[in-house]
């Protein structure tokens, strides 16, 4: 999925921005699950920010971003006149200045106030515009413990509270009348309290589903053998002994989040694996004297990426999608965005220009409420008879031509992701392959698992060398296997669609 979303470009600093800015940094991080109160922190600080550049520099012009996989808001600013935002001056290295923003009037106390992490760089040879970026924080896991000791619950909080989410209650009962052990990430219950014992808790939260799973470690000053036995026929994670050290403690926090989320993982994988497949039709497909084929693997966490296609009478489509998120929810919204795509595909009974296509689509996704609360970023991609391959993109990664004896090129196609404007104009991009070359199509999981800083550079650099190592021109089939993703742990889905020069006669017959 894109990791990086322009909200402004060369926008003048005005009011009036910040108005637009507040809707579509709501609208954005909603789709992406953060937390109202980060999203709250953030409005205001960007508020704050942006009017204070308004008041204090005519003509000031801004970009503004979002980056999704740090959780990073930026602003450049074209200002000349930096020394009313900053005070002192301290050198992080030759090259770069990072100065601590002024506390008096232009109000950006408030953003060191909300966000401590943050940046302010100024402009330099290098960078020409200052830079503010604002980075929310690292979401906690969040734990339940229950105790009836008060004083060993408030030791637990001196130990827990700076890493940890908690929720403390003095017996079981209360607990449990709370309704929020659903909630938490992990449970830590003595074992021994009088009444509703941590025996009897952990019983009742195996047998509703909702808790059965959620992992859970006893807390006791008894070490007999029994009541060990006991604990351990109740699927317990972990057992510890009274008086608790605060390492021993926190190492096995950790080490039962992980060994959960490595089990959730593996299931999920395991689950997605079946799922993805009804998610991408057969192949390859034979289409007058080109062949179009795919290859992909599923992330750990699970991905929301997608391949759609149908066949007209005179050519091909195929739309190529990658939801934004991991896990159930992306391939819940990659289901339902690709079974849109095939409602609007079944309701027209003739091809349309795939631009006109996606113009449609990406109108209806404006008003549906279920999709209005995902993004995604399509490449809808029309293959002819003769060869000629037509390209629209919404907010997609341009894909590359390769040649056998040339350079990689980006093709240059782009346009705003779908759902965003019910005015948004599309224009496509026409290409004839001739012998010995290709198309590569791809989702930016590409680029995130070769961990590549400058992505487009970089990926076309790796075409170019593992082309000039084929003999033919190279495909989808062939890029998944030199690269070998099936055996690296992935953050989010690799899914690349080639189409490539095959020497088939014009009459090969299609396989759809």
């Amino acid at each position: 999925m894109t990791n990086t979303f322009t909200l402004a470009d060369d926008a003048p600093c005005t009011v009036e921005l910040v108005r637009k800015i507040r809707s579509k940094i709501t609208t954005l991080l909603k789709k992406q699950g953060e937390l109202q109160l980060q999203i709250d922190d953030l409005l205001l600080a960007v508020s704050e920010h942006l009017a204070n550049l308004s008041e204090h520099g005519d003509g000031l012009i801004c970009d503004l971003y979002w980056h999704s996989d740090s959780r990073t808001f930026e602003c450049r600013d074209n200002g000349n006149s930096i020394e009313a935002l900053l005070k002192g001056a301290s050198l992080l290295d030759d090259s770069e200045q990072t100065f601590e923003l002024q506390e008096s009037g232009m109000g950006l106390s408030l953003i060191t106030t909300l966000f401590p992490d943050y940046r302010y760089l100024a402009a330099d040879d290098r960078q020409p515009r200052n830079r503010l970026l604002i980075r929310l924080p690292k979401p906690r896991h969040k734990l339940a413990v229950v105790d009836d000791d008060p004083v060993f619950l408030e030791l637990l909080k001196a130990y827990l509270e700076a890493d940890y989410d908690l929720v403390t209650y003095g017996s079981a009962t209360e607990a449990l009348a709370q309704n929020l052990l659903a909630q938490v990430s992990l449970v830590i219950a003595d074992m021994h309290m009088p009444g509703f014992n941590g025996i009897e808790l952990r019983k009742h939260l195996l047998d509703d589903d909702q808790t059965a799973n959620t992992p859970f470690i006893f807390l006791t000053g008894d070490e007999s053998a029994t009541k060990r036995q006991s604990a351990s026929e109740l699927q317990i994670d972990d057992y510890l002994l009274k008086p608790i050290n605060k390492a021993r403690l926190i190492d096995t926090i950790e080490r039962v989040l992980l060994r959960s989320q490595r089990i959730k993982s593996r299931l999920n994988a395991q689950i997605d694996s079946r799922i993805n497949r009804s998610l991408w039709p057969k192949g390859p497909w034979q289409i007058g004297p080109v062949q179009a084929d795919y290859a992909y693997v599923v992330a750990e966490r699970g991905g929301g990426d997608f391949l759609f296609h149908h066949a007209y009478e005179d050519k091909q489509r195929f739309v190529l999608g990658d939801v934004m998120g991991h896990g159930e929810q992306a391939k819940f919204f990659a289901f339902s965005m690709s079974g849109f795509i095939t409602g609007l595909s079944a309701a027209s009974t003739e091809a349309t220009e795939c631009s006109a296509f996606l113009n449609r689509l990406s109108g209806l996704l404006c008003h549906s409420e279920l999709m209005m609360n995902t993004l995604v970023t399509l490449q809808v991609i029309d293959i002819y008879e003769d060869g000629t391959v037509e390209i629209c993109s919404a907010g997609h990664p341009p894909p590359f031509l390769l040649a056998k004896n040339a350079a990689a090129t980006e093709v240059d196609v782009n346009g705003p992701l779908p759902g965003m404007s019910e005015d948004a104009h599309y224009q496509s991009v026409r290409l004839q392959l001739s012998k010995d070359q290709s198309l590569m199509f791809y989702t930016d999981g590409l680029v995130e698992a070769l961990l590549m800083k400058d992505c487009h550079t970089a990926l076309a650099e790796t075409l170019n060398a593992l082309q000039q190592q084929s003999t033919q021109v190279l495909n989808a089939g062939q890029l998944a296997t030199e690269l070998a993703f099936e055996n690296r742990l992935l953050d989010d889905d690799v899914s690349v669609f080639s189409v490539f020069f095959s020497c088939q006669n014009d009459d090969s017959e299609n396989i759809s």
